[in-house]
Parts: structure tokens; sequence; C-alpha cells
């Protein structure tokens, strides 16, 4: 069994992560493919609450920052902009509105109303100081219970996902298994208002929103047999998603992050992800 430690962002000596990286090949001039695939290593995802007018949410980003250096493939991380709480997350006039109803949705469901929180694999709430600890303990020891590709074709003017993977043993589920489809924004400039002097901060790994159901849609029934296998697929015209930052400029394509992530629907854990990056 490999074990790995994270304290505060230090990297330990004489440990080494297995990483995948994304191939990028070019389609009739104007397509482009982009792929993303994974190991058996276990990929996990962490989803941060935050907001911008969090005193310490962009210390909670750093460090999910330092986590994403440490794990590299083997963590995911999403950004969560609530609409709610507004004491936290009203946006300043003029800058780009990050907050989403699928955040807030988010939210509501695991009764995050402080920031910064996050959860692992949505296996319950946590402060930021305890996120490397909770994603070392999967990282090291959790199931791998199935392996997931992802591939995603862009054009000028459709964005189209394609999904599929398989069991590699048997899972005793809660429910039955969805995929969640999110698409994710980097580089975003906003003001943090929580601090005494406001200052411009770039949000990164922002979720915009979600190809599929919020909660996902359905890929497999409940308790898969190991050599179960599934797909999905999805597409969406690329201007409505690039508007989705209301009140401000155009958030562009290679600023986009492709993110899937196959979940329990009645336990609600995520059991894999996989992310594909949009960039030329």
């Amino acid at each position: 069994m490999k074990m790995i430690k994270y304290i505060g962002g230090c990297v330990l000596a004489g440990l080494l992560l297995t990483f995948v990286s994304c191939d990028t090949i070019k389609e009739q001039d104007r397509k482009v493919l982009f792929t993303g695939s994974i190991s058996g290593e276990r990929t996990v995802l962490l989803e941060e609450f935050t907001g911008v007018r969090c005193v310490n949410c962009p210390i909670a980003a750093n460090e999910a920052h330092k986590l994403q250096e440490f794990f590299g493939e083997n963590l995911i991380v999403v950004s969560l902009f609530p609409q709610t709480p507004t004491g936290l997350t009203d946006i300043a006039p003029g800058d780009p509105d990050v907050r989403t109803e699928e955040a807030e949705a988010y939210a509501r469901e695991f009764n995050v109303d402080q920031f910064p929180n996050g959860m692992v694999n949505r296996q319950s709430v946590l402060a930021w100081e305890s996120w490397g600890g909770a994603v070392a303990e999967v990282v090291s020891g959790g199931d791998n219970y199935a392996s997931m590709t992802m591939s995603v074709a862009l054009d000028e003017e459709e964005l189209q996902v394609s999904l599929s993977g398989r069991f590699e043993q048997e899972y005793k589920s809660a429910g039955v298994i969805n995929v969640i489809v999110m698409v994710l924004g980097d580089s975003i400039v906003t003001r943090q208002l929580g601090a005494t002097n406001p200052a411009a901060h770039v949000q990164n790994h922002v979720l915009i929103t979600t190809l599929s159901d919020v909660w996902g849609d359905r890929v497999a029934s409940s308790s898969p047999s190991a050599g179960t296998e599934f797909s999905a697929a999805y597409h969406t015209s690329v201007d409505p998603l690039l508007l989705e930052l209301r009140d401000n400029k155009k958030l562009s394509v290679d600023k986009l992050t492709v993110v899937a992530a196959l979940v329990d629907a009645g336990s609600k854990e995520v059991l894999q992800a996989v992310q594909v990056h949009l960039k030329k």
C-alpha cells in the first residue's frame, strides 16, 4: 500500500506519484480534440466553497494550489461560489459574477454556510487545514473502483464531451451510479473585498456550469460488478458557455477545463474523477 502524508503544503521526500498528461491533437483544421485519461490511481475531487468577501479564502485557495502541486494528477480542485450567504459572496460592481446556481445547490445540500470550507470526494465538510490529510488518506488507502477516459472536441461553435469507463472491482453502492460533468474557468480576476485593503485576486478552477444534471446523470445501476462499462456524451454551444460570466467580458476558451466525476447517487461519494484542460 502506498503511504502518503501531506503536511502544510510541504512535499515529503521519497514519494512518487504517477502523472498522466493531456494530449492535444489537431483535427480538420478547425476542430481540436483534447484527451485526458487516468490509470488505476484514485483521483480525488476537492471542492472548495469560497467567496470574494472572505478574508481567509485566499489562504485556503493557496493551500489548494499547494495540494495540486503535491498530488499532481491525483487531485482535481473545483472552486464553488454559492449565491448565499450574501455577506460573503456579493460581487463588486463591474467584476465578473462567479456565483452559480450549481454551487448554491451544493452548499445547501451539504449545509455549508461558512467559508472557506471544502469537501474531499463529498464525504464531509472540512476546514482548509484538514484538506491535505483527507486527500492523502484517499490517495494512499482508497479503493480504485473505476477507471475513466474523457475526450473533448472543440470548434468555433460547439463543445463536445465523450466519457467512457469501467468498474475495476465490484462496488456496493447506496444508489445508482451517476456522472457529473462540470466546466471550470481559470484566470478570472475579481476584487477580494474581505480584507482591509481590497485587492485584485485571480480565481482559478471556478465552476461555471454543469453539462449534466447538477447531481449527475445515471450511467450504471446500483452495485455494479467488476467489468461493468459505462459511457456518456454531452455537447453545448460555445457562445452561451462563455457568456456565463455575466456583466463582464467573455472568458477565453483556453481558460476552460472540463471535469467529470463518477458519483454514488445515494451516498453522494465521488468514486473517481478526470479532467481535461482546453489549452491549445
